[in-house]
């Protein structure tokens, strides 16, 4: 945290770290203070492949937006997508207060898709206000957030599918990577 103040008429600006205590029966953490945005958004899928030469079917995108405001509000969920893309209206969610809302959104690529990654960003806008972070609390320690861009890659490029292809993958925890297999290896 930035503090300014004024000594003898100079201006100083010092920093100071914010710690919070978290304690009950099992454990004691130290963490640092964390302000948090009104609303941030959970996207999934992640990361969608698709083939340039393939028939490219809508992508469907699930949206989970939270609020850590305790006012009740009207906000709008949608996704940014690049020139050439559509996607369907935005959706309005209701809040009382903290809590959880989802929403399902489709995206359509265009008719002819060229190699290489695109972007499509997810917003929550309650008003003028645009929110665009997903947080998650981190599996190791629950008390800490992971901050990133609120999206969903699509990697395009061309690969050639052998027929009755079967692809076997033994998954690690929390590894993204069957979720991109599942994508393309039966289209």
């Amino acid at each position: 945290m930035w503090v300014q103040f004024q000594l003898a008429g100079r201006e100083y600006r010092y920093r100071e770290g914010v710690k919070f205590f978290d304690a009950n029966s099992v454990h004691a953490d130290l963490v640092p203070l964390r302000i948090v945005p009104a609303y941030t958004l959970a996207v999934d899928p992640k990361s969608v492949i698709e083939i340039p030469s393939g028939k490219h079917e809508p992508v469907e995108v699930l949206l989970r937006v939270h609020s850590y405001s305790t006012a009740a509000a009207a906000v709008s969920l949608g996704l940014d997508v690049p020139q050439g893309w559509s996607v369907s209206d935005a959706e309005e969610v209701k809040f009382d207060g903290i809590g959880d809302r989802y929403a399902k959104l489709k995206v359509i690529p265009p008719g002819r898709l060229m190699e290489g990654n695109v972007t499509i960003g997810a917003y929550a806008k309650r008003g003028e206000e645009k929110f665009t972070t997903s947080m998650e609390s981190l599996p190791s320690m629950p008390t800490l957030l992971w901050e990133e861009p609120a999206r969903c890659v699509v990697h395009s490029f061309d690969v050639e599918i052998p027929k009755n292809l079967r692809v076997g993958y033994i998954t690690a925890e929390s590894e993204p990577v069957p979720d991109a297999l599942k994508c393309w290896a039966f289209k």
